[in-house]
């Protein structure tokens, strides 16, 4: 009886490996830290949105479970190259958003915004090498919108999140098709195409 368990174990563990990395990519979500220390966010929209992401992901066990033959290894190839691309373009996309909506002032990563104010005009013609840092110093970080434009800081937060929520599913997606491709490619080949 362990032997069977065993030998069946050792027969699925692609199949495991696609619930355990779903599990691991569905907890790790929630554990990932915010990319900005100031303002403090209250997480409720990063919960959200992770919550229906993982749903989505957790979705992908359907056609796992469904499209397992030996001819269907080269549909989840193309899918774990496709969601590999698509992984990597939301993470640098994220990592550039990242770059132009925070900064560091005093310690803490600040959010900004991509639109300066008149006054932030003002003070960049009059001294073209003044820094955020300098201009937060200036106003407090309190007043961010005395900096940039409510709506540009608005529209950073907004972006930031949803790149944010996007990168980790897209790869623990690739992570699930590539272990069906593997799982795949080992199946006894069928009558099918």
């Amino acid at each position: 009886m362990p032997g069977g368990l065993l030998n069946r174990l050792r027969s699925q563990w692609e199949f495991i490996g696609q619930i355990a990395t779903w599990l691991v990519g569905s907890v790790g979500g929630f554990l990932q830290a915010v990319p900005f220390t100031y303002p403090d966010q209250n997480g409720s929209t990063l919960s959200l949105g992770s919550f229906v992401v993982r749903i989505l992901v957790g979705l992908l066990l359907v056609p796992i479970l469904w499209f397992n033959k030996r001819r269907h290894t080269k549909v989840w190839f193309a899918a774990t190259l496709a969601l590999l691309a698509a992984g990597l373009i939301s993470f640098f996309r994220n990592q550039s958003l990242v770059a132009d909506c925070v900064t560091d002032y005093s310690g803490q990563r600040v959010l900004k915004g991509r639109e300066d104010t008149p006054w932030t005009k003002g003070q960049r013609a009059a001294d073209p090498s003044v820094t955020d840092a300098q201009l937060i110093d200036r106003q407090n970080v309190s007043r961010r919108e005395r900096i940039w434009t409510a709506d540009s800081i608005a529209g950073c937060e907004r972006d930031i999140q949803i790149w944010y929520i996007v990168s980790l599913p897209l790869f623990a997606l690739c992570i699930m098709c590539l272990l069906q491709t593997i799982r795949c490619s080992r199946a006894r080949a069928s009558g099918g195409p």
